[in-house]
């Protein structure tokens, strides 16, 4: 039974590597980090 927890938690940090990667690595429609923190991305003199 261990084996099989190891094995299966070994597999779940895998695809849990891969899911953070696929996300990081897509094209956004706003730009820097600002989004993360809801903050807008054009300014008074960016229009």
């Amino acid at each position: 039974m261990d084996t099989i927890q190891i094995v299966l938690g070994i597999i779940y940090v895998i695809v849990c590597i891969g899911l953070i990667i696929t996300v990081m690595f897509q094209e956004s429609s706003s730009k820097g980090l600002g989004a993360l923190s809801g903050e807008r991305s054009d300014t008074f003199y960016g229009k």
